[in-house]
């Protein structure tokens, strides 16, 4: 049986760059196959440039496919790694939920947050596992997501967590 190519677009929006790059999966393996960065103004209102210059390159490259995802990076999202014993995936949840409330000033409904394992601690029998956490204000979030929108972009997939 023949494995058919998969294309996935990345798009990353920061507070100076918007950052999209394509990326092929086959059965040789994955291939960057298109990149682009262009500068996105600190005035959020003078965007109208950066938004046609991402259109045009979304237009002009093999940059075509419905599977695009996006990430958050802007000096407003705060990431912390605390470390916890070994649980279950849904008492992580609530965990990092609690711990996430703890992150800074604002409220936990006024923010979006979410998790990642990073990694496994096992000191003397005393297992521990490396979670990060990140927080980012919900309006920040819509803020991306109205840029996105305006850009063309429906998204496949959102997330604050750090994709490296």
């Amino acid at each position: 049986m023949a494995f058919k190519t998969k294309t996935a677009i990345g798009l990353e929006v920061t507070c100076s760059k918007v950052k999209l790059v394509e990326i092929a999966s086959s059965a040789n393996g994955m291939k960057i196959t298109s990149f682009a960065v262009f500068d996105y103004p600190q005035d959020r209102k003078n965007s109208a440039k950066t938004i046609e210059q991402v259109k045009d390159a979304i237009g002009r490259t093999v940059l075509d496919t419905r599977e695009i995802y996006g990430v958050i990076s802007d000096p407003l999202v705060e990431h912390r790694i605390v470390l916890l014993p070994p649980m279950t995936e849904q008492e992580m949840y609530v965990v990092t939920r609690r711990e996430a409330r703890k992150g800074g000033e604002t409220a936990l409904q006024d923010v979006s947050f979410g998790f990642d394992v990073v990694g496994r601690i096992d000191r003397a029998g005393n297992k521990k596992t490396a979670v990060l956490i990140v927080t980012a204000p919900h309006g920040l979030v819509k803020e991306h997501i109205r840029t996105m929108e305006d850009m063309g972009i429906c998204l496949r997939g959102l997330t604050i967590v750090p994709l490296a």
